[in-house]
């Protein structure tokens, strides 16, 4: 057994880590925006503007990691 098992700091961030549920926040919002806005398309002329006004917003602020760690003060 090392001195690791036996900390108890040690144990609590194992067990945290093992139970942590990871969530890509940024994908689901945008699954979000896309199913909300999906149902108000009544033709496919409209569903292709819609996905040309989407396309033109993510060149105007793109997320990278880089520009969303520039968001974290």
């Amino acid at each position: 057994m090392s001195e690791w098992d036996q900390n108890p700091d040690c144990c609590k961030l194992r067990q945290f880590v093992s139970n942590v549920h990871v969530i890509n926040d940024i994908a689901e919002r945008g699954i979000k925006l896309i199913t909300d806005f999906i149902g108000h398309c009544h033709d496919e002329s409209q569903h292709q503007a819609q996905i040309q006004v989407v396309e033109s917003h993510r060149e105007q602020f793109p997320y990278t990691k880089s520009t969303l760690a520039k968001l974290n003060c």
